[in-house]
């Protein structure tokens, strides 16, 4: 997810919806600046978004029979309005599901290079490179939630970085996930753990298949 791709394509959104307000009377020229504007939301902004469930709900009034011209001229007008409003916080960097996204994106591709790890018969790297991304997608977590990542050492010299089980229970501490996806993290943390400890025997590539599985729906249902 690149920024300097993201915000010309927003800008293309953008001038079609100016253009489509321009000439009123060409019905195509408003659907298709409206399906260009869905389009853009729908890859910068996750699906729970407000700016995706807005457009959706826009685009899906624009197309439908009911609306006549001018409502066709009042929703393009919002799209146009929330193309804007999209357009200034991804160039200043607010929006946060635009990080979340990316966050989600480079993630994703270490999931695939397991799962390529893992057709080819390297179950262990793949179990290993699959709970690296658990534990670096849990400190993001931690840090869009305010929770320390490095807490002192006992000699007082210095900090140490939490290991996984401990940033497992303080995010259930802080309430941002139940106590049944805590008890599925500490499930994957210990497959991990057999991996990179070299005790091959205690798992199979289907248990390997099924955390990578397990481990992409929760960077996805808690994004970071």
């Amino acid at each position: 997810m690149d920024k300097a791709k993201l915000l010309p394509q927003i800008d293309d959104a953008i001038q079609a919806c100016t253009r489509s307000r321009q000439s009123w009377a060409d019905e195509p020229l408003q659907m298709t600046a409206v399906s260009l504007a869905a389009s853009v939301v729908s890859r910068v902004t996750r699906p729970d978004s407000s700016y995706q469930k807005q457009c959706e709900k826009l685009a899906s009034f624009a197309s439908s029979h009911v609306a006549d011209n001018t409502d066709k001229q009042e929703t393009v007008n919002k799209i146009l309005g929330l193309l804007q409003a999209l357009r200034l916080e991804v160039d200043k960097d607010d929006l946060s599901t635009f990080t979340e996204l990316v966050h989600a994106d480079l993630f994703s591709d270490f999931i695939d290079s397991a799962l390529y790890l893992l057709s080819e018969g390297w179950k262990d790297a793949a179990a290993i490179i699959g709970g690296g991304v658990l534990e670096q997608h849990l400190k993001k977590l931690c840090a869009k939630h305010s929770i320390p990542i490095s807490v002192p050492n006992s000699k007082g010299t210095g900090a140490h970085d939490r290991k996984l089980d401990e940033l497992n229970i303080e995010l259930r501490k802080a309430n941002v996930y139940s106590n049944i996806t805590q008890a599925s993290i500490t499930a994957l943390a210990s497959l991990r753990n057999s991996a990179a400890h070299g005790e091959h025997h205690k798992y199979d590539a289907s248990a390997v298949r099924n955390m990578l599985d397990d481990i992409k729906q929760f960077v996805a249902q808690f994004p970071a």
